[in-house]
């Protein structure tokens, strides 16, 4: 007999007790038994009667058996598809830093970057768990494309220029004209790094 130990334990205790059983009936009701038909009759209910217990107790192990390997199953697959989101926020990020690099420099950022940004951090909230600012943020991003775009399309020249943010210009702008948009890219860039954290149950030390 093939399996755990402790199930074959469990299996020849049963047949033990069904044995003990069919003699106890056997003494107790000798009719049972009094003609071959009889006690072939009587031999095989005990031994379906084992069969069945073993088939229910192998029906119940099997099925603890699958549910534990369907958890761990699922485990793998969480585990899996966090390191995929944290590979695209750690993608996300470095987008961002490619970007306030530039614009520190007060160099304008393509605009396939600022998409990919925003792709990025949409995808990586839910709902239900989106940063207070996440829809300012966007705003924020969605018009510095509207305004590097225009520019194109006006200049026919490419967008990597020292220029403002602000179509006018603005006495009380700050010295970098592309302060709004480098706080933005930091803000998102913080949300990044907490979500990213909170997923992986990483806690910082506290400052």
């Amino acid at each position: 007999m093939k399996g755990n130990p402790l199930s074959r334990l469990v299996y020849i205790a049963i047949l033990v007790l069904l044995t003990a059983g069919a003699l106890f009936t056997a003494q107790k009701y000798p009719a049972l038994h009094d003609t071959d038909v009889n006690t072939l009759g009587f031999l095989g209910f005990w031994l379906t009667l084992y069969g069945l217990i073993v088939a229910i107790c192998e029906i119940v192990r099997n099925g603890s058996v699958a549910h534990q390997m369907a958890r761990v199953a699922e485990a793998s697959h969480n585990r899996l598809k966090r390191q995929m989101e944290h590979h695209e926020v750690q993608a996300c990020i470095e987008i961002i830093n490619s970007a306030l690099s530039d614009l520190y420099n007060k160099k304008a950022v393509s605009v396939i970057f600022i998409t990919r940004i925003k792709q990025g951090y949409i995808s990586s909230f839910s709902k239900a768990g989106i940063p207070d600012r996440y829809r300012e943020n966007l705003n924020i991003l969605n018009s510095y494309e509207h305004l590097v775009q225009s520019r194109v399309l006006k200049t026919k020249t490419n967008p990597n220029y020292a220029g403002s943010q602000y179509p006018k210009p603005n006495p009380g702008a700050p010295d970098n004209p592309y302060r709004l948009t480098i706080d933005t890219l930091k803000r998102m860039q913080d949300d990044l790094l907490m979500h990213s954290a909170s997923k992986n149950e990483y806690i910082g030390d506290p400052a």
